[in-house]
């Protein structure tokens, strides 16, 4: 595939990612969302990690050949900081929306109260549903990949989100029995 191709297909989709965000009405991000690897700078909105995306676009822009390695690498992170936004994006509406001027809602109720808990442990279960829905995405994935690095790094994702889906579930239980134990 050649250079300018690549570079138009990224400016489309991060037009697209602009035209969603900007009808989900710019979700704020008051946790932290990504990981430091591909959004070095936390944002207060999906905009902020939207603009990180373009300044990698104005960094392909400087290269001259599609085959450098520092050009193959940027764009698998351009790619990887696209697919992170659209599955926030899908998820967004799935997280209870915060109060308006509370940074987290962990701050407002002290740590051993029953409200404490019961708000933990509807924020994991939402990080619950969303471990399942990327696993969903990634066996799909797997279906469709056409060669066997492309499995063997799906393959290595997919035994990612099950380590963390595993140690979710643990601390579900644990919130679970916290919370029963406070009401």
């Amino acid at each position: 595939m050649n250079r300018d191709k690549i570079i138009r297909q990224f400016v489309m989709l991060i037009a697209q990612l602009k035209q969603q965000i900007a009808r989900a009405g710019d979700p704020a991000c008051r946790e932290k969302r990504f990981d430091n690897t591909l959004f070095p700078v936390s944002g207060p909105t999906l905009t902020s990690y939207l603009q990180q995306t373009e300044q990698s676009l104005d960094k392909l822009h400087q290269f001259e050949s599609a085959s450098s390695p520092a050009f193959l690498w940027l764009t698998e992170k351009m790619a990887a900081q696209c697919q992170a936004l659209q599955r926030e994006l899908a998820t967004a509406g799935r997280r209870k929306a915060l109060p308006e001027g509370t940074a987290g809602r962990r701050k407002a109720l002290p740590e051993g109260t029953a409200g404490y808990w019961r708000h933990l442990y509807q924020q994991q279960l939402g990080y619950e549903a969303r471990l399942n829905e990327m696993l969903l995405q990634h066996e799909q994935q797997l279906t469709t990949a056409g060669t066997l690095q492309q499995q063997q790094e799906i393959g290595e994702k997919l035994r990612i989100l099950e380590q963390r889906l595993a140690r979710c579930r643990l601390a579900l239980k644990e919130t679970h029995w916290q919370t029963t134990l406070h009401n």
